[in-house]
């Protein structure tokens, strides 16, 4: 039997992120596509995820999470808050994977800053641990 890796495997990416990473905006299908989007993200300093909510209802996992980078900290959002869909096989793959951002603040004062309609406000020094 092949030995199945930890990582999941994920054969579409949707999602909808800030003005500043409009390359992400339209869905990424197949490997090719979807490996730049996920080095992107693990390779954000001082980057953090929670997520405070999740749903399983059959092969469907919704959930909500924050995440946290120093990018955010440097104009003075602490976090952004993200809804997610994802459908997963009965092997662990994941076939399709749905993020949104919350149009509310934090996460709204941070497109508002990205767009210069807002000003940033005072950094945020970068927790130690980064994750708490």
């Amino acid at each position: 039997m092949p030995r199945r890796s930890s990582t999941p495997r994920t054969r579409s990416w949707s999602a909808e992120w800030l003005p500043a990473s409009v390359r992400w905006k339209r869905p990424a299908t197949g490997r090719e596509a979807i490996r730049p989007l996920q080095r992107d993200i693990a390779a954000a300093p001082g980057l953090c995820f929670t997520v405070p909510s999740i749903s399983v209802n059959g092969s469907i996992v919704t959930g909500r999470y924050e995440q946290q980078r120093d990018v955010f900290r440097a104009r003075g959002i602490e976090r952004t808050v993200l809804y997610f869909m994802v459908q997963v096989v009965l092997d662990g793959e994941i076939v399709a994977f749905f993020g949104r951002n919350d149009p509310t603040d934090p996460t709204a004062r941070l497109a508002a800053i990205l767009a210069g309609t807002t000003p940033p406000g005072p950094p945020i020094p970068r927790p130690d641990p980064v994750c708490r």
